[in-house]
């Protein structure tokens, strides 16, 4: 899971089986993910790593499955990131990206300015972020938008 923030993602892939690895740049927000998880009894399928997504510390091919769910938008490097993404997903591996729909940002939006902060809205997008993995030799499952949200699975060549 990466940049995962406070662990939503990987504790609901951990409820339903998964071993996962969580990666994100804040200390803080692993921390919080962490805390998140010991509260849902699920720690134990979770390592949560403080780290940079452009130097993911994994071996090539280490995951089935590499995800991202709402921080396309905060990434400084697009292409950096999806690189290291590309890296540690083995040979027909999935690639997993979702991120909110404008109406979703709007949402977000509305309640950090009622707490008087502002969310950041990079460029970043998932069409974007399709059509690097496509142009780096990925094949297209799935789009889908529902939800406040739009998710794109990639596949790997083998």
């Amino acid at each position: 899971d990466v940049g995962t923030g406070q662990g939503l993602l990987a504790i609901e892939l951990a409820r339903r089986g998964v071993a996962v690895v969580s990666v994100d740049i804040s200390e803080e927000e692993q921390h919080i993910g962490m805390l998140n998880a010991e509260c849902e009894g699920l720690s134990h399928r979770i390592t949560f790593q403080a780290v940079d997504a452009q130097r993911l510390p994994f071996p090539d091919g280490t995951f089935d499955a590499v995800a991202t769910f709402d921080a396309l938008h905060h990434l400084d490097d697009g292409p950096a990131v999806f690189r290291e993404m590309r890296r540690v997903v083995r040979p027909a591996g999935k690639i997993l990206l979702a991120e909110l729909t404008a109406e979703g940002f709007a949402l977000v939006a509305m309640v950090h300015e009622s707490e008087g902060r502002r969310h950041p809205v990079g460029p970043m997008t998932v069409s974007l972020a399709v059509e690097w993995f496509v142009s780096n030799g990925f094949r297209l499952v799935v789009t889908e938008e529902g939800h406040l949200h739009s998710v794109a699975v990639l596949q790997r060549p083998e």
